[in-house]
């Protein structure tokens, strides 16, 4: 058996770092010490010497990137679902007339035509347009009767009711009508 001599313990971190010595309290730092630069002057013409920094501005090209032009993954999912919900309504609405059918209702509905549909829309733009001509006049009179108020109101009513009919018209999507 080997005897090894005994040491103190030091830690690796202790061994690499040697600190300086703690100052005696004999030492008496150096008092009166005056320096004769003149820092705002010796600022400026550091700054004025000194280059300007070169910075990598690198813009990003959109056209570059390879998801340019692509769609993204997320809207193929919500059109899938759209399209899912549209052939659920569609299901709906045929299990619904085939339930009146058989409980004897008379209802049957048909999808309305495009062409149709393009037809309505503007003729009931036409029909719009004529009545708030009318409606246009009325507005700017000075004495307003009785019935002129009242015409007013009417023609606001129908204006209304042929704006909410052109916005359900407009809305994508077949559009079942009420067979005749």
């Amino acid at each position: 058996m080997v005897k090894r001599k005994s040491s103190k313990f030091q830690r690796l971190s202790q061994q690499l770092e040697a600190k300086p010595p703690i100052p005696s309290s004999d030492d008496r730092p150096i008092m009166g010490l005056k320096t004769t630069k003149n820092f705002i002057v010796s600022n400026a013409v550091q700054a004025i010497i000194q280059e300007p920094k070169i910075v990598n501005i690198k813009e990003e090209s959109f056209l570059e990137k390879e998801t340019y032009g692509k769609i993204p993954s997320y809207l193929s999912k919500v059109k899938q679902d759209i399209q899912r919900e549209k052939e659920l309504v569609e299901e709906y609405v045929k299990q619904q007339n085939n339930e009146m059918n058989d409980a004897g209702g008379q209802m049957e509905y048909e999808i309305m035509d495009e062409e149709e549909r393009k037809t309505l829309i503007q003729s009931l733009k036409k029909k719009w347009d004529e009545v708030n001509s009318r409606y246009q006049k009325i507005c700017h009179r000075v004495t307003n009767s009785l019935g002129d108020i009242k015409r007013k109101e009417m023609q606001e009513a129908e204006l209304q009711q042929l704006e909410d009919d052109i916005e359900r018209l407009s809305r994508p999507g077949p559009l079942y009508i009420l067979k005749q």
